[in-house]
């Protein structure tokens, strides 16, 4: 089995884009070039949005190389669940997933493990896979120095394996955000950067239950890593995946699929 990462070219790129537009705009400033104000504006705020899609985008491979899927899985994939452990509506995810004989990897906040080690026990007793979400999920995580972004990964691995057992071997960045800094920050706390192939969105208040599944629906393959969240969109909200689950996993055993743990899904296997 092959995993599958990022583009391998994307930095090389994203220096490229800027190499360029930068010598555009220092040639125009130098009367070299005939300087045009919309022109001007044109080239900075293409640079912004390099910068934004390399923030944003799992594929483009700017400022990171997460694992997005598995070649060479047949019949397997697997769900992946962010935000928790919630006892309100971890437990019914659980539930879930074990009436369709499911197992998924479960991306958990380290001081949430630490309130409801049981919770957490419980997944690894389930056969779940626990990764490392940090230790309180702060947004800006993308802008911290990486020694900082290690020790906060390092901590919440101390939390979730006081709380578990086993120590993490995964860790996702919260809402995915990604920059070099979380990359060498997560390579400097022995943690494997994660992404998704397909997202369901389901962290926003603006995205349904139905928009949810048909986003995952379409990203339904072997080899898929699919992301969704187990906890409370907002105080006391049940997470769309309750009502996603039921549906989803009837397209997975319509398709043939089973969801197992991401480490199981990749096993042995190489990267791209």
């Amino acid at each position: 089995m092959t995993t599958v990462t990022a583009s391998r070219w994307g930095r090389w790129l994203f220096v490229g884009i800027w190499v360029v537009g930068l010598a555009l705009l220092a040639l125009a400033a130098a009367g070299i070039l005939p300087g045009h104000p919309t022109l001007t504006i044109v080239i900075i705020l293409s640079l912004c949005v390099t910068i934004a899609v390399g923030v944003m985008s799992q594929r483009c491979g700017f400022f990171a190389r997460p694992v997005l899927r598995v070649e060479g899985a047949p019949n397997l994939c697997s769900l992946t669940f962010d935000d928790g452990p919630d006892p309100q509506f971890t437990p019914r995810v659980l539930e879930l997933l074990a009436r369709h004989g499911h197992r998924a990897t479960f991306f958990v906040i380290g001081e949430r493990a630490a309130r409801h080690p049981e919770l957490v026990r419980r997944l690894v007793e389930e056969g779940h896979e626990v990764g490392n979400h940090t230790t309180g999920h702060p947004w800006h995580l993308a802008l911290w120095p990486a020694s900082r972004v290690a020790a906060e990964l390092s901590r919440a691995s101390d939390q979730i394996e006081r709380a578990a057992g086993v120590r993490p071997v995964l860790f996702r960045p919260p809402a995915a955000i990604l920059s070099p800094r979380v990359a060498a920050g997560g390579r400097a706390a022995g943690l494997t950067l994660l992404g998704f192939s397909v997202r369901a969105g389901d962290g926003s208040p603006l995205v349904s239950a139905a928009l949810a599944l048909r986003r995952l629906a379409r990203g339904l393959r072997p080899g898929a890593i699919l992301l969704l969240h187990d906890a409370a969109r907002r105080a006391g909200a049940p997470p769309v995946s309750l009502e996603v689950l039921p549906e989803l996993c009837a397209a997975m055993e319509r398709a043939g699929l089973r969801s197992v743990p991401v480490s199981e899904l990749m096993g042995p296997a190489r990267p791209t």
